[in-house]
C-alpha cells in the first residue's frame, strides 16, 4: 500500500469556520432532544443530507461527522444516514480528505412544517467551537469577521531536538471569542499544535498565513579546511609496491 499524502493539508494557507475542511474541525453541542435534519452545502449547492435524533434513551455523547464519507457514497444512499446521540452530545463536524470548505446546516423539526435552523457553520453562536492546526511555519492574521476584532499567530519553525522527544504531546492553545475580541490575542505554536477557539459571541472566524518562515540556510563548508585536507590526503597517498616492479 502506497503512502497517501495529504496535499491539500500540507498547502493550506486560509481557514474559515464557514466552511468545514481539511485541518479543522467544528463543534456544536445539542442541548434539547428532538430530531434533527442537516444539510452539507458545496459551494451553495446541496451534496448531501442527514438526519439527528437527540433523545435521553441514547447514551452517545458525541458523534464525529467526516464529510468525506457523506461524498464517498452512492447517489441512491445519500439522505439515509441517521445519527444517535444523547442530549447535551456534541456533533463533531470535519473533512479528512479535501480542502473544499463545506457548509453545514442543521434544523430542528417541529411541530409545524417549517424547520428552525439550529446551526449553521456560517455564523457560530455562543456554545460552538472550532479547532484548526497550523502546519505552516510563519506569522498568521486572524479576525472575527462579524465584528472586527483581531488576533496574531505565530508558529515556530520545528525543533529538532524537541521532535526527537518520544511520547511528547503537546496540548492545545484555548482561545476565547467574545464581544470584545479575542483572549490570549497573540499566540505561538508549534507546527500541527491545536488551536480552539470557544465561541462566547456570534463569529465567522478567517486565519491566513501571511509570511512563511523558511527553512534555516545550512552552514557553508569550510572551503579553505577542505583544500588543507586534500593536501594532508595527498603526502600520505600510499602506493602500490606492485606497481614498481
Amino acid at each position: 500500500m502506497k503512502p497517501y499524502i495529504n496535499r491539500a493539508a500540507l498547502s493550506k494557507s486560509v481557514y474559515k469556520s464557514a466552511g468545514v475542511s481539511v485541518l479543522s474541525y467544528t463543534v456544536h453541542a445539542l442541548k434539547t432532544t428532538g430530531i434533527y435534519f442537516g444539510k452539507i452545502f458545496d459551494k451553495g449547492t446541496l451534496v448531501d443530507e442527514f438526519k439527528v435524533v437527540c433523545s435521553d434513551a441514547c447514551q452517545s455523547k458525541q458523534c464525529n461527522l467526516n464529510l468525506a464519507d457523506f461524498q464517498a457514497q452512492p447517489l441512491a444512499e445519500r439522505g439515509g444516514k441517521v445519527l444517535e446521540i444523547a442530549k447535551d452530545g456534541y456533533l463533531i463536524f470535519y473533512d479528512s480528505t479535501g480542502d473544499k470548505n463545506y457548509q453545514v446546516r442543521l434544523e430542528k423539526a417541529g411541530s409545524s412544517k417549517k424547520r428552525k435552523i439550529q446551526f449553521d457553520t456560517k455564523k457560530l453562536n455562543a456554545g460552538d467551537a472550532y479547532a484548526v492546526s497550523l502546519l505552516r511555519p510563519g506569522k498568521y492574521e486572524g479576525r472575527n469577521l462579524l465584528n472586527k476584532s483581531d488576533f496574531q499567530v505565530k508558529v515556530l519553525y520545528p525543533d529538532n531536538k524537541l521532535s526527537k522527544k518520544l511520547n511528547t504531546v503537546i496540548p492545545p492553545v484555548n482561545v476565547e471569542v467574545t464581544e470584545e475580541g479575542f483572549s490570549p490575542n497573540a499566540i505561538e505554536l508549534t507546527p500541527g499544535q491545536g488551536l480552539v477557539f470557544n465561541v462566547k459571541t456570534p463569529s465567522s472566524l478567517e486565519i491566513s498565513l501571511k509570511q512563511a518562515t523558511e527553512r534555516k540556510n545550512e552552514p557553508k563548508p569550510d572551503l579553505k579546511r577542505d583544500k588543507r585536507t586534500k593536501q594532508i590526503r595527498k603526502r600520505i597517498r600510499w602506493n602500490n609496491p606492485k606497481k614498481a616492479l
